[in-house]
Order: C-alpha cells, then structure tokens, then sequence
C-alpha cells in the first residue's frame, strides 16, 4: 500500500539536568494515541523549524526552552488506523537537542496530549514511546 497520508513535524528532545530523564508528553490523538512521544508539531505559516519547536514546547508542557543545539532529521513510514481503516503515513522530521530553563514542569494538557513528564530513559520501548521519539533518542545517545 502506497503511503496515503503525510506529517511534516519539528520536535525537541530534552533531557533533565541529571541526563537520566527525557521529556515526554502523552500523546491522546493520532498515530501515537497511547504512547509518549517527544513534544513538538506543525509549523503554522511563516514560521521558521527554530520557532515551532520553540512554541509547541511551550503548548505542551507549560515549560521554556532555553537553548537548541543540534538536530536529526527523520523520514519513517507507519501504519495509522483511522476511521477504522489502516493508513500508511509518510512521517517526516526534525528533532532539536535543546534545553530548558528550568526542571520543574508545570501540570499542562493541551489539545492532543494529556500531559508531560520526565520519563526515564532505560524505559523507553517500542511499547511505551513512539517509533520516531526511539529512534532520536538512539541516536542523540550514540552521538554524545
């Protein structure tokens, strides 16, 4: 099957101040619905990746990015049920390594996730992250 849907994102991949935790947001729409995955979006017209990774960090979590540093790029097609029909999505993306002012994480829900935390990273599984949010954290942890 031909891949009839595409998503074009840009993401952050953040870790806490001890590197032993990622932050995660639990996605309740989507491809992912059920998993956590790294916050990010769409960018909106005129908007530069910087900008929208800067934006949907703040819409998801509550929390401001202090710094971007260096980014992935990723292309990856899987399968979304939707309407009860299977899709193949073309999904692709940048993830920025980035920093945030503080640890602390305020109680934010937004309109497709339930919420973020600090999910520790010898947890994560294809069970548990989404299939792109692995991969970048695979190879964010093989770069540093």
């Amino acid at each position: 099957m031909a891949c009839d849907l595409t998503h074009h994102g840009v993401y952050a991949f953040i870790l806490n101040a001890r590197k032993t935790e990622i932050l995660l947001i639990e996605k309740s729409i989507g491809p992912y619905k059920g998993l956590l995955d790294l916050p990010g979006g769409t960018p909106e017209k005129l908007e530069t990746p910087e900008q929208t990774v800067i934006r949907e960090v703040m819409e998801e979590t509550g929390a401001e990015v202090e710094s971007l540093f260096s980014h992935i790029k990723f292309d990856l097609v899987v399968d979304y049920i939707k309407s009860d029909k299977t899709h193949k999505l073309n999904h692709t993306g940048i993830v920025y390594k980035a920093s945030l002012k503080t640890d602390i994480l305020p109680d934010t829900k937004s309109s497709d996730t339930e919420g973020c935390l600090w999910f520790p990273i010898s947890d994560a599984s294809e069970h548990t992250v989404a299939l792109p949010t692995l991969n970048a954290i695979k190879q964010f942890l093989k770069n540093t």
